[in-house]
């Protein structure tokens, strides 16, 4: 290869410089520029060499973290009081998806895409501002999906206020279940398609409702879910025998 050659031949003269000092000294500085450019070329092909753009955008989803959702830690997580800790700000995106019984098998390309090491969080890694992220698993956390009123391949769209005296900011964004791409979420940043939907507003709503100022919003969850359970055939008998009574 030329390249093996020339920078042999670079090296033999650099050799001789060192052992003759005087002589080659002047062919040797004028060399120094040459293969500082051949050392240049080597070190970008090595495997260690810096990493591109892309390559630290893949790095920083170590840290970009997708927080899971519960019953339990839903009001720590998502509290004004946490804001300080966050690397992220105020700015919360929470995908509401399911399994077979609450997303009927329809979440699948919805979960692909918004993937913590493949997809989603990849892309959100290399904007300046990214959100954090979480997910709520509506198989898993029955309850506090129906005190949300919340359904699988949605995305909500939170912005905690400073205090916990302001409201907060919900916008559900609804997700094509069998042709959403990591672009189409992202472009819900990029974009700001967010700032297009109606925030949540009315007495279910999760943190400023009267429902949840009352303290029933899990109370609800609860009992709705509870309802869930009844097969419908069930609920047809109770009517018919009740409307019966009254007759």
């Amino acid at each position: 290869m030329r390249f093996s050659i020339s920078l042999y031949l670079a090296l033999g003269v650099l050799v001789a410089a060192e052992e003759q000092k005087n002589p080659l000294q002047g062919l040797y500085e004028n060399l120094q520029e040459p293969l500082q450019q051949w050392f240049g070329k080597i070190k970008a092909l090595l495997p260690n060499s810096p990493a591109t753009p892309i390559n630290e955008a893949v790095l920083n989803v170590v840290e970009h973290t997708i927080e899971p959702i519960t019953l339990e830690n839903w009001k720590t997580v998502l509290s004004t009081t946490n804001i300080a800790t966050l690397d992220n700000g105020r700015e919360w995106w929470v995908l509401i998806t399911g399994g077979n019984k609450t997303c009927h098998r329809a979440c699948a390309t919805v979960e692909k895409a918004w993937n913590a090491k493949k997809e989603t969080a990849v892309l959100l890694s290399a904007l300046p501002s990214k959100p954090n992220l979480a997910v709520l698993d509506c198989e898993r956390e029955p309850v506090l999906c129906n005190a949300w009123s919340a359904t699988p391949s949605n995305l909500w769209h939170i912005n905690l206020p400073p205090s916990e005296s302001e409201k907060t900011d919900i916008r559900v964004i609804p997700l094509n279940s069998t042709s959403a791409t990591a672009v189409d979420i992202l472009e819900i940043k990029t974009k700001k398609t967010w700032e297009r939907v109606e925030p949540l507003t009315g007495m279910l709503h999760p943190f400023d409702g009267q429902i949840s100022k009352l303290g029933l919003n899990i109370y609800l969850g609860y009992l709705l879910w509870a309802f869930s359970l009844i097969p419908g055939w069930t609920l047809m008998l109770l009517i018919s025998f009740s409307s019966r009574t009254f007759m």
